[in-house]
């Protein structure tokens, strides 16, 4: 099955993504019209491609089609929000800035990246989702150091599936780094979420070695 998967994934560079339809609702931010929409529109669209074509496989292109919703509330003192349904986000926040905040800008990125996942299980592995979002962002988008959370693997009850999310997002790069190969571990155990077949023995079959032992190697 594995061996398999590896041929199907080694066609995935080959692949073309047309490029996302990003739709923006800012009526309820009506002071971002004329600033900073069309900019956002264009770092989503930017942000979600690329990851589309990172991501995508045969047999599965992510959704080319996206809507946010974005709203000022005086209730949102003290940070923001999102939610999404069928590929619609909606994104809340103070907007006390006269720009959209890069805290908020982050977000909405961030979260266009639940439609390209979108794992059936998602509940069951909530923590690797939260993984991918991360890693994602902060390796295959963000290349500098400030959001980088390096994990204290001193700490032997801690590993990959109770760690913060940005730690997570540390290992999985790690993993993918120490490895190597094309497509690399985390596009191989992405197919397999997305497919519905991921279990914590992919980790081993695919490197030799368990999530826990790839998280205790960590130096």
């Amino acid at each position: 099955m594995f061996s398999y998967s590896l041929i199907l994934l080694s066609l995935q560079f080959l692949l073309q993504v047309n490029g996302v339809e990003i739709e923006i609702d800012a009526t309820a931010a009506a002071k971002y019209e004329s600033c900073c929409v069309e900019d956002l529109r264009t770092s989503i669209a930017s942000y979600y491609d690329k990851m589309s074509a990172h991501f995508a496989y045969p047999g599965y292109t992510p959704p080319q089609k996206l809507k946010f919703i974005l709203e000022l509330r005086a209730e949102d003192t003290n940070g923001h929000g999102m939610s999404s349904h069928d590929n619609i986000y909606t994104a809340h926040w103070l907007g006390a800035e006269d720009t959209i905040n890069p805290f908020v800008q982050r977000m909405i990125l961030e979260s266009s990246f639940w439609s390209i996942e979108s794992f059936p299980n998602d509940m069951a592995n909530k923590w690797l989702q939260k993984c991918f979002v991360n890693y994602a962002y902060m390796y295959l988008h963000d290349t500098s150091d400030e959001s980088k959370e390096r994990p204290d693997t001193t700490d032997k009850t801690k590993g990959p599936k109770n760690a913060s999310p940005r730690e997570c997002a540390y290992w999985m790069n790690y993993v993918v780094k120490s490895t190597g190969g094309k497509p690399d571990v985390a596009q191989k155990v992405f197919k397999l979420a997305r497919e519905g077949k991921y279990t914590d023995a992919v980790w081993k079959q695919l490197t030799g070695k368990s999530g826990k032992q790839l998280w205790d190697e960590m130096k």
